[in-house]
């Protein structure tokens, strides 16, 4: 493998630790005690089947899936201590912020903060309007590395502007600052139930 394309995958391990951290710190006793079913068996499929989950989670892992993964009934990187996976899961596994866990979030900033790293994975994973990355195979990859690597820069300089929206000592208008920008940046993360929870805040004087 090209030493260039596994630079990239070091980065987007990268973003998704940073991610997985800033998630259990956050929301690790709420998830646990939680009896909900946010894992379902064709998650880790997913991640075994593209070619870019795959080598992410390799990158971080190594081989981590059973040679019988596809007669599994449950999701297979399901461990005793929860999901193996801290790279390389499919982006739907970080698009998982529900009611309970916003309601974790003390103030308006937690709720675009939350919610925007929940929704960054899927954010780069879109290259172009037609262009999956995690639908493309090694070649394709090779031939879009150039998207990829800006992509994943950006999304690494997008997490660490959005920390300023958890971090203590940010002056409110930093934080105005940078909510609007990752606003304007990824109207998807204004989905309904982030909405509302933020509508509630702001209503509460939870800003």
């Amino acid at each position: 493998m090209h030493s260039a394309i596994q630079a990239a995958l070091d980065r987007q391990v990268e973003l998704e630790r940073d991610i997985d951290r800033l998630c259990l710190a956050k929301f690790a006793a709420a998830c646990g005690a939680c009896r909900g079913k946010c894992c379902r068996a064709n998650h880790s499929s997913l991640t075994i089947e593209s070619w870019w989950l795959r080598n992410v989670s390799m990158r971080a892992h190594g081989k981590w899936w059973p040679d019988d993964w596809q007669g599994h009934a449950g999701c297979a990187a399901q461990g005793p201590a929860g999901c193996v996976l801290k790279a390389g899961r499919p982006t739907y596994c970080w698009s998982w912020l529900c009611e309970p866990l916003l309601a974790e979030c003390a103030d308006c900033w937690q709720v675009i903060f939350y919610v925007f790293i929940s929704e960054l994975p899927a954010e780069i994973a879109q290259l172009t309007p037609t262009t999956d990355l995690l639908q493309l195979d090694e070649a394709d990859v090779a031939a879009n590395l150039p998207l990829i690597a800006r992509r994943l820069e950006e999304a690494h300089g997008l997490l660490a502007e959005a920390r300023t929206l958890i971090d203590p000592a940010a002056g409110q208008l930093d934080k105005h600052r940078a909510a609007l920008h990752l606003l304007c940046r990824m109207p998807r993360i204004l989905h309904g139930l982030a909405r509302q929870a933020i509508l509630d805040r702001i209503a509460g004087g939870q800003v």
